[in-house]
């Protein structure tokens, strides 16, 4: 391992001789063009818009980082290994890898005080990656072809697959491909169709008599005349027996059952389900809680595959700096399901014991850096404290023969 050139960028930014390299994925085979397809893709309104939902709800789950034991690699991953930098991390890796299946990124560290850490993730083309038949991954430029084996260079994050048996993983956007490409021809015919027929044809009925030719001639006359006529204004036309339009009245209308089709397909090529990515015209509120729950189960998948490769850059973190013995902490993206902020609020008053650090971290709620930056409403008792009094005067009461006593209810604030 050559430590020297860890804070270099190993590829360089070369315009390539090959738009292209080969790939399994039988979209690329049957079309002929590169993975940055799936970049035109995202130019579609509801595959964009059902693709970053997907992934911000990945993003937006609660994110830990549990002690080791250890006092020095723990005070290490607090300085280097910060949540913010973790999410940038998994936010370009994740984006990645669901659009493409995967895709590597170059680590370039730096140095600070003795120690090294992450300074960013570099990514390059994606279409000038490539791997052999034993997984290793090879980039190709016009400086030739490299082989990217260098020890603590090269994190991959994929979608579907292994180093081994699947090393381009799968893009989610695959499955949604057809459905995509039917509504883009869809849309094509459809502007056509509306520009080639909003403004309809005019045909002039009327009798033919005499010379074939003298009708031609008429017929000539008519079309120079009704030509003539502007929208919005008059003419009149003599011995014509009926003027008709040639439009595609009604025929146009099926369109939005078309686009509504392929967006209901891309919603399940993307997400699994439909009724909770969708403004459905029926369906049952249980029906939507399910179809929410099958979306539920991607992300978690995504969230655990996620979690893996986190982890195998907190792990070259540590190793670099302490060796390959050292205990290295697991990254943790809180897949289980989430008790409602009213049933924590509810458990509290009732005095069931919470941690509070899962509920700053869980319920995103900004943690007070010390006692004099808390602030909190003051709480009035569930009962009023009762007390008592002997009364002032004798004559303030009916029987004067007896001492009474005058309770007085007292609402204190603590």
């Amino acid at each position: 391992m050559d430590k020297q050139n860890l804070s270099i960028e190993f590829i360089k930014d070369f315009t390539s001789f090959l738009s292209w390299m080969p790939s399994p994925d039988e979209i690329m085979q049957r079309t002929g063009d590169a993975v940055t397809l799936y970049d035109e893709m995202l130019t579609d309104g509801r595959v964009s818009s059902l693709f970053y939902t997907r992934r911000n709800a990945t993003m937006n789950l609660p994110l830990e980082i549990p002690e080791t034991g250890s006092k020095t690699v723990d005070a290490y991953v607090s300085w280097a290994l910060k949540e913010r930098d973790i999410r940038k991390w998994g936010w370009l890796l994740l984006t990645n890898a669901l659009k493409y299946g995967h895709h590597p990124f170059e680590i370039v560290w730096r140095r600070e005080k003795g120690l090294w850490r992450i300074n960013y993730l570099k990514g390059h083309n994606i279409n000038h990656y490539w791997y052999d038949a034993d997984g290793r991954l090879y980039y190709q430029d016009m400086e030739g072809q490299k082989l990217l084996d260098q020890p603590f260079k090269w994190i991959i994050h994929r979608h579907e697959g292994d180093t081994h048996n699947n090393p381009q993983g799968v893009s989610i956007l695959k499955a949604a491909y057809w459905a995509f490409k039917f509504k883009q021809l869809g849309f094509q015919f459809w502007v056509t169709a509306a520009e080639k027929f909003s403004v309809p044809s005019i045909l002039a009925i009327f009798d033919q008599s005499g010379d074939p030719a003298e009708a031609k001639k008429r017929a000539a006359d008519l079309a120079e005349t009704i030509a003539a006529i502007s929208s919005g204004s008059t003419g009149a036309v003599a011995n014509v027996k009926e003027v008709k339009t040639l439009d595609m009245s009604g025929s146009l209308a099926d369109f939005n059952v078309l686009i509504t089709t392929c967006d209901v397909q891309i919603a399940y090529a993307l997400t699994g389900q439909s009724l909770a990515t969708n403004n459905p015209t029926t369906g049952t509120q249980a029906l939507g809680t399910v179809h929410e729950a099958t979306m539920q189960g991607f992300v978690e998948n995504d969230a655990r595959a996620l979690s893996y490769t986190l982890q195998a850059l907190a792990r070259m973190c540590v190793e670099l700096n302490f060796g390959s013995d050292a205990p290295y902490p697991e990254v943790v993206l809180d897949t289980g399901d989430q008790a409602t902020w009213e049933r924590v609020r509810d458990a509290i008053t009732l005095g069931v014991p919470v941690s509070k650090s899962k509920l700053y971290s869980r319920y995103r709620l900004p943690e007070p850096e010390d006692e004099n930056d808390v602030y909190s409403k003051p709480q009035t008792p569930l009962y009023p404290e009762i007390q008592s009094e002997p009364a002032e005067s004798e004559n303030d009461f009916a029987d004067p023969g007896k001492k009474k006593v005058r309770t007085i209810m007292v609402l204190t604030r603590s």
